[in-house]
């Protein structure tokens, strides 16, 4: 009943009818649903299809973060983080965050590693901060990743690591995001700028050949390519020449069109 109720929320196969698709959420809710419970207090703390309701919201969120479900888990944490609708808490909303993240949940946490890296309800602990920032990045948040980024570039908690801050900042590009995905790849042209020693390229295109370049085509970001052409426009008159070619060439099999264009106009 759940994913009909969200054909008629979205207008999927069938004609919208969100009045209908509120009457069979309501109908899993009262069965004690919690991916129905975690919906509905979306809706009441955005407006989304019912007023908004921060009461409500919290009262639907809290049934169903009690029963496990991460996503209500993290959703509740931030509002007693933030004090929508109820007084600000921060010990509930790191208790919160701390389960859903035990489950996996990747804004849950990130949001844990902002809480240890600014000591916020927590003990201020650089190490443990990474430690989740870099867990929520590699399941593909990009906020994660770019403070993972950070982290590494400026040596916050360990040694400063430039071949781990290039992942991460590519990992960045990677958001569906327009402005974030360019703002990554602006940071990562600017770290690589920074470092042209020939054994820091050579840990440079490990990580974006070996190790980022497969999947960023999987999801078939436009934006990827800027930082692509970024490490073209600094290694491209390099010794990696030919290596930076036969990259380009694979790309542009994989990326047809108009981006393909843009590869073979690009100048070394």
């Amino acid at each position: 009943m759940y994913d009909l109720a969200m054909m008629y929320c979205n207008g999927i196969a069938v004609e919208k009818n969100r009045s209908l698709s509120l009457q069979y959420i309501q109908q899993l809710c009262d069965r004690g649903c919690t991916k129905a419970e975690t919906t509905i207090g979306f809706w009441y703390r955005h407006g989304f299809i019912v007023d908004r309701d921060f009461s409500k919201s919290l009262e639907y969120y809290k049934k169903a973060a009690d029963k496990g479900h991460p996503g209500a888990q993290n959703d509740i944490a931030n509002m007693y983080e933030e004090g929508y609708g109820v007084e600000p808490n921060i010990d509930l909303a790191v208790y919160y965050y701390k389960l859903a993240s035990d489950q996996g949940h990747t804004a849950a946490m990130y949001n844990l590693g902002t809480m240890y890296e600014s000591g916020v309800g927590v003990k201020m602990d650089k190490t443990m901060a990474l430690k989740f920032y870099q867990s929520s990045a590699d399941e593909g948040d990009p906020d994660a990743s770019w403070a993972a980024g950070t982290f590494y570039e400026n040596g916050q908690s360990r040694v400063r690591n430039y071949k781990l801050a290039t992942k991460y900042f590519y990992m960045a590009t990677r958001t569906p995001e327009v402005q974030a995905s360019k703002n990554a790849a602006q940071r990562l042209k600017q770290v690589l700028s920074g470092h042209k020693t020939d054994q820091y390229r050579l840990e440079a295109i490990e990580v974006l050949y070996v190790d980022s370049w497969p999947n960023a085509f999987k999801v078939l970001n436009p934006f990827c390519k800027e930082a692509i052409l970024a490490i073209w426009c600094l290694f491209g008159k390099s010794l990696l020449r030919d290596l930076l070619i036969l990259w380009t060439k694979k790309m542009i099999l994989l990326w047809p069109g108009e981006h393909a264009q843009e590869f073979i106009n690009e100048p070394f």
